[in-house]
């Protein structure tokens, strides 16, 4: 396990890791520095940071925000997208 998680599976970690490396593409992409995305959903630099490196201990919320942000589609927009299970 990385020094960045604990309890996850390994599954867990590479999916954060890619994730965050995505958002990371899609800032420079839109040149974008770190500390511009941070003012805009309320974070330090270094929760950007963080979220970049696949940090486990980031909120999922503020993880999310900043892939919308940078233009990122997530999961569904709607419940309606999802089908049931």
């Amino acid at each position: 396990m990385s020094k960045l998680s604990t309890n996850l599976s390994l599954n867990t970690e590479n999916t954060l890791r890619v994730f965050g490396a995505m958002i990371q593409v899609a800032r420079r992409e839109r040149k974008m520095s770190q500390q511009s995305l941070a003012e805009r959903i309320g974070v330090s630099r270094q929760t950007i940071s963080a979220i970049e490196q696949g940090d486990s201990k980031v909120a999922i919320g503020t993880v999310f925000e900043a892939a919308v942000v940078v233009g990122i589609p997530l999961l569904a927009e709607s419940k309606q997208g999802l089908q049931q299970l």
